[in-house]
C-alpha cells in the first residue's frame, strides 16, 4: 500500500529539530527527577542508569508538536512531556521483566543488571512520580493522562491473559494495542493541544491522529519483533514469539488455514529458537506484508485527519513522524 501525499514534510530529524530546544529540556527534567530521596549509594546508580539511557523521545515530541500546532508552548508542556516519557519508560521496565528482555536501548536492560525485583520496583517508582509530576498540571490534562495511563495497563493485562489464544481475531488484536499503545499517543497528542488552549475540535482530532499513529506503531513494532535485527532495533527481539502472543501477522495466517495446518504452525510458534523460521512462513503466506499494509491503512488515517488541520509547520512534522513509522518496516 503507498501512501498518498499533499506535501513534503521531510525526514523525522527535520521534523524534531523543530522541538529540539523543547525535547532537550524534558531530557534535563526528567534526569532531574530520578534522583534518590535518601536512599543507598546504589540506588542513585540505579535512577541513573535508567535516567541515562536515553531514547527515541516520540510520545513527548507529539506532545510538543501537538501544542504547536495549536498555540505556544509552556513550562507545563516540558512538564508533560517529562510526564509522559515517564510513563512510557515504566511499561518498558515492566515489559522487559515479563519478557525477559536482555536488551533495551542498545544496553542491557536493568532486569539484567540489577535483578527482576529492582527493575519492577524501578517502574513503580516512576510511575508514581509521573503522577507526583501532574500535581502541577491543571486538572483536565492531569485527568487524560491518569485514564491513558490505566488504559495502557488494562491493554497489558489483556495482552497477556490472552497469550496461547489462538483463536485471538484481528479485532481482539486492535482493540488490545490501542489500550496498551495507542492510548499514550493520543493522551500525548490531546495534551499537547490542550496545554497550548486549542479549541475542542482541534483537541479531538490531534487525539485521533494520535491514536491512528499509535496503532500504527505497535503493528510495526511487532512486525520488527519477528523480522528486525536487533543490532539496529536497540533491543531484545523475539519476545512475542518467546512469550506465544498472537500477533497480527500470526493472526492472519492462521486464520487462513485448514485445522491440520494451524496446528503445525502452532507447533513451530511454541517451539524455542524458531523466530526466523516462523518469519519465513509468514513471508511466504503473505503474512507481513498484510501486516503492513494494515499499518500502512492506519498511518494514512491519521494523515487524512491531520489534513484537517491548519497548514504549519508543525504540521508537517507530525505528518514526517507518522510516515516514519511504516518506513521502519521496510
Amino acid at each position: 500500500m503507498t501512501l498518498t501525499s499533499h506535501q513534503h514534510a521531510g525526514g523525522p530529524d527535520v521534523a524534531l529539530s523543530l522541538i529540539a530546544a523543547e525535547l532537550d529540556r524534558v531530557r534535563d527534567l526528567l534526569v532531574s527527577q530520578l534522583t534518590s530521596r535518601g536512599g543507598t549509594e546504589e540506588v542513585e546508580r540505579l535512577l541513573k542508569y535508567v535516567g541515562g539511557r536515553g531514547g527515541k523521545m516520540l510520545r513527548p515530541a507529539l506532545l510538543l508538536l501537538s501544542g504547536l500546532a495549536a498555540g505556544a508552548l509552556t513550562d507545563k508542556h516540558i512538564r508533560a512531556g517529562a510526564i509522559i516519557e515517564m510513563i512510557h519508560t515504566a511499561t518498558l521496565l515492566h515489559d522487559d521483566v515479563i519478557d525477559d528482555g536482555q536488551i533495551r536501548r542498545g544496553i542491557p536492560t536493568v532486569n539484567r543488571m540489577w535483578g527482576n525485583e529492582p527493575a519492577v520496583l524501578v517502574g513503580d517508582y516512576l510511575l508514581s512520580h509521573a503522577f507526583y509530576l501532574c500535581a502541577g498540571l491543571d486538572r483536565e490534562p492531569a485527568r487524560i493522562i491518569a485514564e491513558a495511563t490505566t488504559q495502557v495497563c488494562e491493554g497489558e493485562l489483556t495482552q497477556i491473559t490472552q497469550k496461547h489464544n489462538w483463536d485471538l481475531t484481528e479485532q481482539q488484536y486492535i482493540e488490545i494495542i490501542t489500550d496498551k499503545s495507542a492510548s499514550l499517543f493520543a493522551a500525548a497528542c490531546r495534551v499537547g493541544a490542550h496545554l497550548a488552549n486549542g479549541c475542542p475540535v482541534l483537541c479531538d482530532q490531534l487525539a485521533a491522529f494520535g491514536l491512528s499513529m499509535g496503532a500504527a506503531f505497535q503493528i510495526t513494532d511487532d512486525l520488527l519483533d519477528l523480522t528486525g535485527d536487533e543490532t539496529r532495533a536497540g533491543k531484545t527481539l523475539g519476545a512475542d514469539i518467546d512469550n506465544d502472543k498472537p500477533t497480527l501477522a500470526l493472526i492472519h495466517l492462521l486464520g487462513h488455514c485448514d485445522q491440520a495446518r494451524r496446528a503445525a504452525i502452532q507447533t513451530l510458534v511454541e517451539a524455542d529458537g524458531r523466530r526466523e523460521e516462523l518469519s519465513a512462513v509468514l513471508q511466504a503466506a503473505g503474512s507481513l506484508d498484510y501486516a503492513r499494509d494494515t499499518a500502512c491503512r492506519h498511518i494514512q488515517q491519521a494523515l487524512d485527519i491531520l489534513r484537517q488541520v491548519r497548514p504549519a509547520p508543525a504540521r508537517g512534522a507530525l505528518e514526517a513522524l507518522a510516515r516514519h513509522i511504516v518506513e521502519r518496516t521496510q
